[in-house]
């Protein structure tokens, strides 16, 4: 069954890309809007990525449920509470690369299956890199195994950050960070934590940490990076009634 899922969730992730290829160069035709449900900040671009992936998935599966970065919590149309399945959605994870024209940016998905997640998926549009996961499976890169890789020497380290917040946070999350890198050589943020996480389990990085993000934008690159063999620390269990991560640690 999960890899219908996992078609299913492929096929919709390369056909919502071209929200985001059409308006990469350019983003002048990007609207800056107000969700209607949520009434949260959204571009034009992640709303009708967002609007095409939850009317898809409920078209499919009336009995799924769907958290949504923007429009939150969409109910299952119709109710099995013996098998329950809940889909985790970030539509473009990196909306502010984008605006900027730089080209690192995902739409991620990832499944649950009562409360455990099962299946993930990110998507960078851009370059048409696809990584997957299936819980005890391992983790994939456009169909190839990947693997966090030995983590070198602490001074040789690269690592990957990211978060979200006021800029007190964002003060907090350098202090933090600085503690950890103070003897390491290279510091690295993208900009979109999906990504991040799904680059850090293909070896591209000795670390990744962050604070302050969503399930939404953590889920499936979490995911991906636990099967591909990275360990992970987290301040709160993978739990969907979590709103917000404190702080998350994964390192090879």
């Amino acid at each position: 069954m999960t890899r219908a899922y996992f078609n299913t969730a492929q096929a919709l992730l390369r056909q919502v890309a071209k929200h985001v290829l059409q308006n990469i160069d350019r983003v002048d035709r990007i609207k800056q809007l107000v969700h209607p449900d949520t009434e949260v900040p959204v571009t034009s671009v992640a709303l009708d990525i967002e609007n095409e992936i939850t009317d898809r998935l409920q078209s499919l599966y009336p009995t799924h449920s769907i958290l949504l970065a923007y429009g939150g919590l969409k109910r299952a149309i119709e109710v099995d509470d013996e098998d329950q399945y809940h889909w985790v959605c970030d539509p473009l994870d990196g909306i502010n690369n984008l605006m900027c024209g730089l080209p690192s940016m995902a739409i991620s998905l990832a499944l649950f299956h009562n409360r455990r997640c099962v299946l993930s998926l990110v998507y960078q549009p851009v370059t048409d890199d696809l990584f997957t996961a299936s819980t005890g499976e391992g983790a994939l890169l456009n169909g190839k195994k990947i693997r966090a890789r030995k983590q070198k020497h602490q001074h040789e380290s690269l690592i990957m950050m990211s978060g979200t917040g006021t800029v007190e946070q964002a003060i907090d999350e350098v202090q933090d960070m600085s503690k950890i890198a103070i003897n390491m050589s290279n510091i690295r943020q993208l900009g979109s934590t999906s990504l991040s996480l799904a680059l850090h389990a293909s070896g591209a990085a000795d670390l990744f940490y962050a604070r302050n993000i969503s399930i939404c934008s953590m889920a499936a690159g979490l995911h991906i990076a636990s099967e591909a063999g990275a360990r992970i620390k987290k301040s709160q269990q993978n739990d969907l009634q979590m709103e917000r991560v404190i702080s998350l640690l994964a390192q090879n």
